[in-house]
């Protein structure tokens, strides 16, 4: 199992989960996370990052070498190489045993979506309120900003790149400078994973019926 406090712990998984089980993991963690369900915007934060690293193929491995670094630990500890003298039969290393991490649902994506899609309604709702305060306009806009950054966030992992990137530019029109240079990379990002899966023929979010302007 994984060392206390790795980023597999985050999405409630383990090291030896599949790409398909990691996204599953990513679905069913986000909406707990979210501050306006109940988490809190440092739980959310830390979900998005262990995804960040974790999708990344090449991220992953690096994340992973420091990981069984870490686990090893000193040479004599129980991992890591031992000196084996002339006439001795080296010892067999300890297995490490992994189990199947719990699988997100369809119920539980589709519930995922749905608190998604209501706080984008609420945060909205609240944003178009606030006409004529510009502290409460200004708090509630980076309110709808993270609402539209979150939904992205689920949108991609499920592979509805079209929903991603409608979501991900409403969250950077809305940010403020702190967070807009990440918002403008993951953009960047979406638009080529975009344009790769249009020509590769793919139609990854055209054929649900869903709005990019409301709930999916």
């Amino acid at each position: 199992m994984a060392a206390p406090g790795t980023l597999y712990d985050v999405l409630g998984c383990v090291p030896g989960a599949s790409s398909g089980e990691l996204r599953k993991a990513y679905l069913a963690a986000l909406p707990t996370a979210h501050p306006d369900r109940g988490g809190s915007a440092e739980a959310f934060s830390a979900v998005q990052r262990a995804w960040a690293v974790l999708s990344d193929a090449v991220e992953r491995a690096a994340y992973d070498d420091r990981l069984a670094a870490r686990e090893e630990g000193p040479p004599g500890a129980g991992y890591g190489p031992r000196v084996v003298h002339h006439g001795q039969t080296a010892p067999p290393q300890p297995q490490r045993v992994y189990r199947p991490p719990p699988r997100a649902s369809a119920h539980s994506t589709s519930e995922a979506e749905a608190a998604l899609d209501a706080a984008v309604r609420e945060a909205c709702e609240a944003f178009e309120a606030c006409h004529d305060s510009p502290p409460e306009r200004a708090a509630a806009g980076q309110r709808l900003c993270r609402a539209h950054a979150a939904r992205a966030a689920h949108a991609e992992a499920a592979g509805r790149l079209h929903h991603a990137l409608f979501d991900a530019r409403e969250a950077a029109r809305l940010s403020d400078a702190a967070g807009r240079d990440g918002l403008q990379a993951l953009i960047h990002h979406l638009e080529g994973a975009v344009h790769m899966n249009d020509l590769g023929g793919g139609d990854d979010d055209d054929d649900d019926g869903g709005s990019l302007d409301g709930a999916w």
